[in-house]
């Protein structure tokens, strides 16, 4: 048996209601209305696609959150609670934020990126400024780009009509600069982006990015960006400064680039890796637990 919960009047627009039911529910159940158009949670959302249904991050809808949802007109919703025999609590994991979240937010759902695979990251930039990223799962992965609100780390956030910028980060580090027609951020926006393309970004300088994982066993993946063509060395040396490993010796083209150290045959303990590259050199410190 289900039980019919309060009724919303819902006018055009984002309309910010609680979800008033004991249990938590698919937003494909819970939600039948076709007025409503898109979901808005805290950094996660979900818009209704007429081909694949509910698409985005949020999944579904948990009891005592509140969300905003988006109308195309006047609409009265209720929502039809599910008892607790006909649904059982799902876990969904948390999206991972690397970027602060901000009560003034939007979303651009990516349709296609045909260089994005799945783990690689999109992120929303400000200028210089992150202001949202998410994991790429594939078709309309939803981008979140928060906004600037009353909190003082949110000053330099996205406005009514900048536009932001993303780029895709694969697993290899290497970063490409999105290419589409990005419109332009307002507060709880839901933007649909069919078609992105994506180019190479050359970096400015020389740098050896932190190694991941770190600690690790048996291997971590240490990036390094080049900025013009040069002859790049990266070696691991012991904590006592002993040469234990050339990992690269090449001339490297400008770009984002990688190597994989594989450790298994070496001992646990403080390992560091060194990079020099024509009068560039960097090192940082490794610990291989076994």
């Amino acid at each position: 048996q289900r039980i019919v919960n309060t009724e919303y009047d819902l006018h055009p627009g984002a309309n910010l209601i609680s979800y008033t039911c004991d249990q938590s529910a698919p937003i494909g159940d819970i939600i039948q209305d076709i007025e409503i158009t898109s979901v808005i949670g805290e950094g996660v959302a979900t818009t209704y696609n007429p081909v694949l249904g509910w698409v985005g991050s949020l999944s579904s809808l948990e009891p005592g959150s509140g969300y905003w949802f988006k109308a195309d007109s006047d609409v009265d919703f209720s929502f039809d609670c599910p008892d607790s025999e006909t649904f059982s609590r799902e876990y969904v994991e948390a999206p991972i934020k690397d970027y602060i979240q901000s009560t003034e937010q939007a979303f651009y759902f990516f349709g296609n990126i045909p260089e994005a695979e799945e783990g690689d990251v999109i992120r929303a930039y400000n200028g210089d400024i992150l202001v949202g990223s998410r994991v790429w799962n594939g078709s309309y992965t939803d981008v979140p780009a928060m906004g600037k609100d009353f909190q003082s780390v949110t000053q330099g956030f996205l406005s009514d009509s900048d536009v932001p910028t993303f780029k895709l980060i694969k697993k290899s580090g290497e970063e490409l600069i999105l290419q589409a027609d990005i419109p332009e951020w307002s507060s709880n926006g839901i933007f649909i982006i069919e078609n992105a393309s994506s180019s190479e970004i050359i970096p400015d300088n020389f740098g050896l990015a932190s190694a991941y994982p770190n600690p690790f066993n048996p291997t971590t993946t240490i990036n390094f960006s080049v900025p013009s063509e040069s002859m790049v060395s990266i070696k691991i040396y012991d904590i006592s400064g002993r040469l234990v490993k050339t990992l690269l010796s090449n001339n490297y083209q400008p770009g984002y680039h990688s190597v994989t150290w594989n450790a298994s045959d070496i001992s646990s303990g403080v390992y560091f890796v060194k990079m020099n590259a024509g009068s560039f050199s960097a090192s940082q410190k490794l610990m291989l637990i076994k």
